[in-house]
């Protein structure tokens, strides 16, 4: 939205004055003096290309000890096996986290399976892949 706001300040800037009409249904039509179609694909295009997005995982450990994160990691991966797991190193810590998850409420309800073997498990904010 940011990228948006920039391109439609940078065009106006440079004194595009070009007059569009975009008809959105029967009864609704947008007039505008730049080119509002252009700025519309340009962020649509930025987002069919992007690979990642904000959302949510559930983190099951956190520890200081590499090699007992990657540890637990194969012991999820034979529980929990349609879901992907991740290690983010934080120095000094890493944390294993599961999922891809693009609301809370899809989080919140992997996590109940979660919590029944990894009591400690918890959701986090993350950035997640969407493709």
């Amino acid at each position: 939205m940011r990228t948006l706001l920039f391109l439609m300040i940078g065009l106006m800037g440079f004194g595009i004055q070009a007059q569009t009409t975009i008809r959105v249904n029967d009864k609704v039509s947008l007039e505008s003096d730049m080119d509002l179609a252009f700025l519309l694909d340009a962020h649509l295009d930025k987002n069919i290309h992007c690979d990642y997005s904000q959302g949510f995982r559930i983190q099951v450990m956190n520890s200081s000890n590499r090699s007992e994160v990657y540890e637990k990691k194969a012991e999820v991966y034979t529980i929990f096996n349609t879901h992907k797991g991740y290690i983010v190193y934080d120095q000094p810590y890493y944390k294993l986290r599961i999922g891809d998850f693009k609301t809370k409420l899809e989080a919140r309800k992997f996590l109940e399976e979660v919590i029944t073997k990894f009591s400690t498990a918890f959701i986090v904010k993350d950035e997640i892949k969407i493709k």
